[in-house]
Formats: C-alpha cells, sequence, structure tokens
C-alpha cells in the first residue's frame, strides 16, 4: 500500500532506525557497503550499493542556508544567489536493468509516476543522449516530503542520472551529466556535487565550498505542499533591490565554529511563502521559542529548519515540537 504525505506527517523521523521515545539517532552508512562508480559517483553526494545487477541509490535533501533573488530574466526564471547544502535526509532508488523499456513505480502517492515525474524525465532523456533503447525497472522510496523546499524530487533526478549512468555503463563525466542536469530541473546539477555550494543564475552554475564546518539541525515540515512558481509570481519587485551581499554570509560560514557559533541565515522568498501560507508563521514562532537558533524556511518553503544549540536538548526540542503538532520533524545533520 502507498503512503500519504499524511501518514508520514503523523511520524517523528529524524533519521534512520528508531529508538526510545521516538527519536532517531544521525547515522552514516558503513563504508563497506558503499559502491562508488569511478566517475561521478565518488564526489557526488549519493551512496550506491550493488546487488548483483541490483543498484540502490541514497538521494539526499538539502536546505538554503542563505538564498536572494536578484532579479527576473527574459526567459522567466529568476536569477539567484543561494547556499545549498545536503543533509542527511534521503530518498532511496532501486534499480534494475530491462529491455528496452522504462518502468517506474514509487510508495508514494504524492508522487506521479507518469511522464511528469523527474525520475521518469531523467531516464527519458539520458538514452535519447546515449542514441540507444535501454531500459531500467526504477522504484522510488520517499522520505524527504513532497514540496518542503529540501529539493527531493531534483535529488532523485540527480540521484538516477547517475545511478543509470553506471547502471547502462555509459561512464559519461561529470560535466556530461551537468549538462543533462541542466535540462532536467534548476536545482538538479547541485546534487552532483552535493555538501556546501553556492548556485547562481536559475541554480544550474554550481561553486562547490570546501571547509564548512558541519552543522545540526532539526527540520520540520508542517504539511502544506508550496508551489514554487506561485511564491516567485508574488516576490515584489520592490524585494529586490536592496540586496543581501552573500559574501558577508560566507565568510561567516566558513569561519564558524560549528552548532555554537552559527552564521545568520537569510530566504529573500521567506515573506512571501508566509504571507501566502499564513500558518507557516505560527510554526517558525513555535521553533524560535523551543530553543533553536536561526530559525529560517528552506527554498520557497513550507519547512523551516533551525541550529540546535546544544545535542543534550536535541531530544527535548523534538518532543515539544511533536506534541506541539507542528507537523513532520527530522534531525539532520549537514553531509559534505
Amino acid at each position: 500500500m502507498k503512503r500519504t504525505q499524511n501518514d508520514r506527517n503523523r511520524l517523528v523521523r529524524p533519521l534512520h532506525g528508531p529508538t526510545a521515545g521516538g527519536i532517531l539517532p544521525m547515522a552514516n552508512p558503513r563504508e563497506d557497503e558503499v559502491s562508488r562508480s569511478e566517475d561521478i559517483t565518488a564526489e557526488a553526494p549519493m551512496q550506491i550499493t550493488r546487488t548483483g545487477a541490483k543498484l540502490v541509490v541514497k538521494a539526499p535533501a538539502k536546505l538554503n542556508l542563505f538564498l536572494e533573488v536578484l532579479g527576473r530574466r527574459d526567459d522567466g526564471y529568476h536569477d539567484i544567489e543561494s547556499v545549498f547544502q545536503t543533509v542527511s535526509l534521503f530518498d532511496e532508488i532501486t534499480l534494475e536493468p530491462a529491455d528496452a523499456e522504462i518502468r517506474f513505480s514509487t510508495d508514494s502517492d504524492d508522487v506521479p509516476c507518469d511522464g511528469t515525474n523527474l525520475v521518469v524525465q531523467t531516464a527519458e532523456l539520458l538514452r535519447k543522449h546515449a542514441g540507444r533503447q535501454l531500459g531500467a525497472v526504477i522504484e522510488l522510496t520517499k522520505n524527504i516530503p513532497v514540496g518542503a523546499g529540501m529539493g527531493g524530487g531534483s535529488s532523485d533526478a540527480a540521484a538516477a542520472l547517475v545511478a543509470l549512468n553506471q547502471l547502462w555503463k555509459l561512464d559519461l563525466p561529470r560535466e556530461e551529466l551537468h549538462k543533462i542536469a541542466e535540462q532536467i530541473g534548476s536545482d538538479v546539477p547541485f546534487f552532483l556535487y552535493g555538501g556546501t555550494a553556492v548556485c547562481r543564475g536559475r541554480g544550474e552554475r554550481v561553486e562547490p565550498i570546501a571547509n564548512v564546518r558541519a552543522l545540526n539541525t532539526l527540520v520540520v515540515y508542517p504539511g502544506i505542499e508550496v508551489s514554487t512558481r506561485r511564491v516567485y509570481e508574488n516576490l515584489p519587485v520592490t524585494l529586490t533591490r536592496d540586496v543581501c551581499d552573500i559574501r558577508l554570509f560566507l565568510t561567516k560560514l566558513i569561519k564558524q565554529q560549528g552548532c555554537q557559533d552559527p552564521p545568520q541565515f537569510f530566504n529573500r522568498l521567506e515573506a512571501v511563502t508566509v504571507g501566502l501560507y499564513e500558518s507557516l508563521n505560527l510554526l517558525r514562532r513555535k521553533m524560535k521559542e523551543s530553543g533553536l537558533r536561526n530559525v529560517i524556511m528552506t527554498g520557497s518553503g513550507s519547512a523551516f529548519f533551525g541550529i540546535i544549540p546544544d545535542e543534550k536538548e536535541v531530544r527535548r526540542i523534538a518532543e515539544e515540537l511533536t506534541q506541539e503538532d507542528v507537523g513532520e520533524v527530522f534531525i539532520v545533520r549537514s553531509i559534505h
């Protein structure tokens, strides 16, 4: 039976494997369980495991630590400057070779299985690029909330691109995969790199950043699926005049001393989204009152996140917000 988003909203699922109290620990897969492809996966954030002909790839979520909108472009998109960060919440995609057919399925009723799905589009585009009638059976297990601003669909597409490149033995270099990713979606290229990166243009121009300390964050998804298009359509022109300087943010981000000294996050879209979905204002207030630092929205919403000031406070904050019934709670760590 497929799970709906409402089913997931009743769960506290910060990460992997249940523990007492319903709070889940931060964990990483064992290194001996992870198989890296020769080129792309050695640097991409996805972890690929192989069992016979079957590949299983984990696609990470992202948070926007900084997001400024510079203006509207002639093609209808907006130019942005943003700092993306992959975090330890993953969708899982299983792929097996098939004869000249793409068959896609998922456990979530919130995700379409037709040609509008980014994973399906990715498979079709890649085999067209290869000029061969290649096939695959693809199964998607959703953990990243839909419409949350956490990049689940884009990450799934990038993970499928990386895994199919390996499954079909195409051996395309990352530069070539990047060009294909740009055709799929604005955020897809970032997930070929992962970690911390500055993304410009529509988001497709990716500049990885090294030496950024890991942050422990708590994310709340309130069960509201936000339309990114609607948010940008309601972005006042005046909001883009006084541009927030990303260079100052990056300086503070690199110099920070971990969760006790986080930089001030920024998201130009937050005021717009909260104006469209007023219940998000209450969520933001409750998260600040819980003791989280630098509470901010990610992407175009609807998920909000904040820095966990002290690991001893993780359980208390998560349980407090869960009792407030604010939505689905995740405890995640930045991954590089």
